[in-house]
């Protein structure tokens, strides 16, 4: 019996060395498998995270090459619109000059006026009210000076500076004489008026100068 016992204790303290070292084993296995699985794991996701990232720089370059024809086509859409615009408004510029020059001489009329023009100017307008009739006179193209007549009778003088402002005005009676003269300055106001009074024989006998 105690051999007997001698004999299970030590096959007892075998198996249980025999199981602890085999269990030593599993361990050192399932630990290796796990970082195995780790490092697996981790490979497979720098792998897919680089995929991703790749396909992001690839999506980001074809938007920007999208972007830039974009803008390109835009830009050359606009050339084409503006050298259209352009080439409309010559063909204007051309056919409005061509229907000028058929009718040189053009008339406008309103309720208070009647504007003949010539040469694309006014050169005579006619106050339906007043009935007075003014011609207007040129000189390379720039208003020079205007008659104002009333009927027959001249009534008013315009005198224009050669840039075509107002420069000198009188306003005649009956017989032809200035009995009020007006100056100008550089924007056109009035600055000075002189007043003239004539005598029953036309005689000039005084006049009188008012500076504003």
């Amino acid at each position: 019996m105690e051999r007997f016992e001698e004999n299970i204790t030590k096959k007892v303290i075998e198996l249980d060395v025999t199981f602890k070292n085999q269990l030593n084993e599993f361990d050192k296995s399932l630990k290796s498998t796990a970082t195995q699985l780790q490092t697996t794991t981790e490979q497979y996701s720098q792998t897919a995270i680089d995929a991703i990232n790749e396909s992001f720089a690839s999506l980001n370059k074809r938007q920007a090459a999208y972007l830039f024809k974009n803008k390109q086509e835009n830009l050359a859409n606009l050339e084409q619109l503006t050298s259209l615009i352009q080439t409309l408004r010559v063909s204007n510029l051309v056919e409005l000059s061509n229907e000028l020059a058929r009718h040189q001489d053009l008339t406008i009329e309103n309720e208070e006026f009647v504007k003949c023009l010539g040469d694309c100017k006014v050169t005579r307008v006619e106050d339906k009210y007043s009935g007075q009739i003014t011609q207007i006179y040129y000189e390379n193209n720039i208003k020079r000076s205007s008659d104002t007549y009333a009927g027959d009778l001249l009534k008013y003088q315009m005198f224009y500076s050669a840039s075509g402002k107002p420069q000198r005005g009188l306003e005649l009676n009956s017989a032809g004489q200035p009995i009020f003269e007006y100056l100008y300055d550089e924007t056109g106001e009035v600055e000075s008026q002189t007043e003239f009074e004539y005598d029953d024989a036309g005689k000039q006998v005084s006049k009188q100068h008012t500076s504003y």
